[in-house]
């Protein structure tokens, strides 16, 4: 991961580094296998695979948000590290399928959870490969003294 440089006055420079140490998640329950999908898509299954190498997916019910599975995850975070809400800065919540346009669902997240201290912000992301996020063995990336969770999460079938 490349560093992020701010800009300080009288040209001075700083060098700001985060390590990603824990990482929680959360799939919906119901699974439709590439067979089921292919299905629905008038596709063979070995076509899906070539095309997209997944081999099920998950389909989140119809009163499943995003923001759901990212409180999920969350919670999973939290109880595997022992933080407390009141520890979390900020929740950056990356996704292409935002619950809606405003407010961003990373607040929502925030106030489902209740971490009304922390700041929460989406970043627009078309898949999880997309967000540049380090490797948590990267020995470039160095240990945030606050926890700032980033949460990358998308429904796409429902």
């Amino acid at each position: 991961m490349d560093s992020v440089t701010h800009h300080e006055p009288e040209g001075v420079a700083r060098q700001c580094k985060l390590r990603l140490s824990e990482r929680g998640s959360h799939l919906p329950e119901k699974v439709l296998a590439t067979a089921g999908f292919g299905v629905r898509l008038g596709k063979a299954k070995q076509w899906i695979l070539d095309k997209t190498e997944i081999e099920e997916r998950r389909i989140a019910a119809k009163d499943e948000a995003t923001s759901d599975l990212a409180i999920f995850a969350l919670l999973k975070v939290i109880e595997d590290t022992r933080i407390s809400l009141a520890d979390i800065d900020v929740i950056v919540l990356a996704t292409a399928t935002k619950d809606q346009p405003i407010p961003s669902t990373a607040c929502r997240v925030q106030g489902n959870l209740g971490a009304m201290c922390a700041a929460a912000f989406d970043i627009e992301s078309g898949s999880r490969e997309e967000l540049p996020l380090p490797a948590p063995s990267d020995p470039d990336v160095k240990l945030s003294l606050h926890p700032a969770p980033v949460v990358p999460v998308s429904v796409r079938s429902q």
